[in-house]
């Protein structure tokens, strides 16, 4: 929810920042309306309601699992294929899951409201982060006069 928040201030507070860099943002609301994006939209929103079903049954550590399996497009298992102290750090933070899954619905974004940011800006995406993740992508460069899209080969939502 970074690039979420770095893109507000962006908007809001444009004298704060030279710079914009956002990593595959959750900024769905660009998705709204495109037929296109629909079925890949349904599939990710599907993901979502077990992970919400989950966390409200108190299952923390399975819904911070199934949380990382979505981002990472990587499968059942895929948290627990990462190196001890990335999966450690992910479990240590199992915790903030259930307040993001619940937390108050954020402003709307949309095209008109992107073409707000003056920033040169630099979208992120991984090549192997769900098609979901990269159809935003497509859309805040597409949004964003001047912005930049880069895609790195071998990453994954979590690519940080």
């Amino acid at each position: 929810m970074g690039a979420r928040l770095a893109t507000l201030v962006a908007l809001e507070h444009p004298h704060l920042l030279r710079r914009l860099t956002v990593l595959e943002p959750p900024l769905d609301d660009l998705l709204d309306g495109l037929p296109e994006a629909q079925p890949v939209c349904d599939e990710w929103r599907k993901g979502f309601e077990a992970l919400r079903s989950t966390a409200q049954a108190g299952e923390v550590i399975r819904a911070t699992k199934m949380f990382f399996e979505l981002a990472s497009n990587q499968g059942s298992g895929a948290l627990e294929m990462q190196p001890e102290p990335f999966r450690q750090m992910v479990l240590d933070n199992a915790r903030t899951v259930p307040l993001a899954l619940f937390a108050p619905r954020p402003p709307a974004f949309s095209c008109t409201t992107l073409d707000g940011v003056k920033a040169p800006t630099l979208v992120v995406g991984g090549a192997q982060s769900p098609r979901y993740l990269a159809l935003i992508n497509d859309a805040i460069a597409g949004c964003i006069l001047g912005s930049r899209l880069v895609v790195i080969s071998d990453a994954a939502h979590l690519m940080s």
